[in-house]
């Protein structure tokens, strides 16, 4: 299944939809910012193994819903440390981060979770480049 405008449009018409699951589809940028700018009470967001999910769409989703509580980027492997910032700076009530192989962000962009997501309740940083200062917060003396 392809995520473009046309599908991401049609869920204008669900005001309570909380909860999207879209794992395994192709997700266009433009599906994603359609997505951001229609799915007004988005609170939980799975894009796990989904192909063309870029940090052009994902910034723009994460900016739209702040309020986002639960993330999950398993497998998108074409975002970077932008998206990341993007996340940390934008989604600070995130409960749960799920972005096992998110293999182009760099320890920096980890240690980025540590500085800003000081509520989540599930990481998982599966298969992922990261050292043992990778989550280091400075407001804490522990990972």
């Amino acid at each position: 299944m392809q995520v473009t405008p046309s599908l991401a449009s049609s869920l204008q018409k669900l005001s309570k939809l909380h909860s999207i699951k879209l794992d395994g589809c192709h997700v266009t940028a433009s599906g994603l910012k359609s997505i951001g700018s229609s799915c007004i009470s988005l609170k939980e967001l799975s894009l796990s193994k989904c192909s063309g999910v870029t940090d052009d769409g994902l910034s723009f989703i994460v900016e739209k819903h702040r309020d986002l509580v639960k993330l999950d980027i398993t497998c998108c492997r074409m975002i970077t440390d932008v998206s990341l910032a993007g996340i940390t700076s934008s989604c600070t009530s995130l409960t749960s981060l799920r972005m096992e192989s998110c293999t182009q962000v760099s320890r920096n962009g980890f240690v980025l979770i540590g500085q800003h997501c000081h509520l989540l309740e599930e990481l998982d940083l599966t298969d992922n480049d990261l050292d043992n200062e990778g989550l280091y917060s400075p407001h804490s003396n522990e990972l």
